[in-house]
């Protein structure tokens, strides 16, 4: 079903505005395979300092999650990652 695709996809925060996709999808690599990297921007291009990352699997997403959450920190910035479940968008 639609809704079990969401299983995997993480929101990110504290991403430094100077990351890229591509700067973000090796840090998230290892923990499985990722469908989708997409950092957030608003109308004008720059990066809103958060990100959507989509794996696979639930259980992709968890590794992805004990790896990284408030463990990792992406300079510039000085606050390590959140890394938690994206929650449903409402219709």
């Amino acid at each position: 079903s639609l809704n079990n695709s969401n299983h995997g996809k993480l929101f990110v925060g504290q991403v430094p505005a100077v990351c890229t996709e591509d700067m973000l999808l090796p840090l998230f690599a290892p923990y499985g395979n990722i469908v989708e990297v997409k950092i957030m921007r608003d109308h004008q291009g720059r990066s809103k300092g958060c990100a959507w990352v989509r794996y696979e699997s639930q259980v992709m997403a968890q590794a992805a999650i004990d790896a990284l959450h408030e463990k990792h920190t992406i300079p510039p910035q000085t606050n390590a990652l959140r890394v938690q479940y994206a929650l449903p968008s409402k219709p």
